[in-house]
């Protein structure tokens, strides 16, 4: 599981609720450090932030969803910025759902059980 997210206070807390969950996690800050994770084994789990000190976080799901090898990654966006156009195009990009900050750790590690549970291709929900 990737976890793309530059706010050092934040990524620590969500690793610890993952792995407490029991889930691997790969956190990376910057969308050329979650790059290199486009270079090994498919991912299952890509929790993107929207915005980066490098970038826009859709760029790196634009990225992901070209890549063959990581077609079945399920994507969670979160962001502080859950406006119409910011989930709409997460919604475009393939993301199964968008994630308002700031959330209760409950409904974020719901959310991923949910959205990994999930078979249906093309859902989408904003909480």
């Amino acid at each position: 599981m990737l976890l793309l997210e530059d706010e050092p206070l934040i990524s620590r807390m969500l690793v610890r609720l993952l792995q407490r969950a029991g889930f691997e996690v790969s956190p990376a800050a910057t969308l050329r450090d979650a790059a290199a994770a486009l270079e090994g084994p498919p991912l299952r789990v890509a929790i993107v932030d929207e915005i980066l000190p490098d970038g826009a976080g859709s760029s790196f799901i634009a990225r992901l969803r070209a890549d063959p090898r990581h077609a079945e990654a399920r994507v969670v966006c979160c962001t502080g910025n859950a406006i119409p156009s910011v989930t709409g195009r997460m919604r475009e990009l393939g993301a199964q759902a968008c994630l308002s900050k700031p959330f209760a750790p409950a409904a974020f590690t719901g959310l991923i059980d949910d959205c990994l549970a999930e078979d249906l291709p093309g859902t989408f929900r904003v909480v």
